[in-house]
């Protein structure tokens, strides 16, 4: 679960900023139809790409940073020609990671001018500045890169998803929420929405983190 919310960015502000450049007339449930199939094949395919190659090398597989900066390099560099495939991965997961960035700093940049009046370039230069300090202890181990991932990652995107959702549900009328999803649609949204959104996956979500973190207490994998 934390990887949908991450990967689709629905608990950060990236989905505001890329909310923000969509006509009036967007087709609101199939851009989501398309944005969540687009995104599942994706790791789909990196599973495949992935994991094969794990066991393919007698690796014992892992989750999370310790997949990627642990399991990986060892086996690219037991596989025939792994210089040349690990550098061609990791410069692919670079560029994701870095537009990534420039989508999350915008956020921020747009409301340091809005809210303090800073040019984009002062904006610039003191959150690019901040963001690299905190990152240090993140850089320097990977078992708090790991706490940080599972506490803002893999549990408050998807709280911040169901506050969301418990907003619009409950404080934003039926009429105008449905109206606003439907803006532009070819496929008609109903008043089930109205019930999925209100119950269905705010329970989910609480449910699963409930799970999720009592098996992190009693130190189940």
């Amino acid at each position: 679960m934390g990887q949908v919310f991450f990967s689709l960015s629905l608990g950060g502000t990236f989905f505001l900023l890329y909310g923000s450049y969509l006509r009036d007339d967007e087709n609101l449930p199939v851009t989501a139809v398309q944005t969540a199939f687009g995104d599942m094949s994706a790791a789909l395919l990196a599973g495949l790409a992935v994991l094969p190659a794990v066991f393919a090398m007698g690796v014992e597989p892992t989750s999370g940073p310790s997949l990627l900066f642990i399991t990986l390099p060892g086996v690219f560099g037991a596989m025939p020609g792994g210089a040349f495939a690990g550098g061609l991965f990791f410069s692919a997961f670079f560029v994701a990671a870095f537009l990534s960035a420039v989508a999350g700093m915008e956020v921020l940049v747009d409301g340091a001018g809005h809210y303090f009046g800073w040019t984009r370039g002062r904006a610039l230069v003191v959150l690019v500045s901040a963001d690299f300090l905190l990152s240090i202890p993140s850089m320097s181990s990977s078992n708090y890169l790991m706490w940080n991932d599972r506490v803002w990652g893999s549990t408050m995107q998807p709280v911040g998803s169901a506050l969301t959702l418990i907003a619009l549900g409950w404080f934003v009328s039926r009429g105008r929420a449905l109206a606003e999803v439907n803006r532009g649609s070819t496929i008609r949204v109903g008043r089930l929405w109205i019930f999925w959104i209100r119950w269905v996956i705010p329970l989910s979500i609480l449910v699963i983190l409930v799970y999720g973190w009592w098996a992190q207490i009693r130190g189940e994998p």
